[in-house]
């Protein structure tokens, strides 16, 4: 490969990182939006007994007030993506659920340095699919990634230009888990 080639191959790669990278904070960001502007009451009390009940080797006594505030905040964002999948008529079709599951299944492969394992991806996204609750975490994701969509779309981007230094030191001090697994 000459190096011009590679050269363009690096920008290309590093264009395509940085893009992905923004659209991840883009998302985080929306899903703070989502939270702060629907503070949605919740049963604590309830929700706190029920946690520590039916997962013992997760939540404690000791830990449930500190989990318990993460948990509160995902439930109460899922409740609004909900919501705007119900207001929106966001459905999940067979293909959608499938594509999800693909690139959910290449990511994995992608992370052991599997960049191009084809079939293996879609035969293991497939046997994946037989598990109901695979399935229901894939459909979460198509509903997630549209409601999401729908938002920005009712929102104004303003685009600010960082260098690299200050895009990580932002994204790492607000890092946080995500909604849904996998990313």
């Amino acid at each position: 490969v000459s190096q011009s080639r590679y050269h363009l191959r690096v920008k290309e790669n590093l264009e395509r990182y940085y893009a992905n990278e923004a659209q991840l904070w883009l998302d985080h960001q929306i899903s703070h939006l989502l939270t702060e502007k629907h503070r949605i009451s919740l049963p604590e009390a309830f929700l706190k007994r029920w946690l520590t009940t039916t997962k013992q080797e997760t939540y404690t006594a000791e830990n449930i007030d500190e989990r318990f505030t993460e948990e509160g905040d995902v439930l109460r964002r899922q409740l609004v993506i909900e919501k705007i999948a119900e207001a929106g008529d966001i459905n999940v079709t067979e293909e959608e659920l499938r594509g999800a599951a693909y690139e959910y299944v290449a990511d994995l492969y992608r992370q052991y340095g599997l960049m191009n394992a084809g079939n293996l991806i879609v035969d293991y996204a497939e046997k994946q699919l037989k598990d109901q609750d695979f399935k229901r975490r894939m459909a979460d994701r198509v509903v997630q990634r549209k409601a999401f969509e729908a938002v920005r779309g009712m929102v104004t981007l303003k685009p600010v230009p960082v260098s690299v230094e200050e895009f990580f030191r932002h994204v790492n001090e607000h890092k946080h888990h995500h909604i849904v697994t996998g990313k």
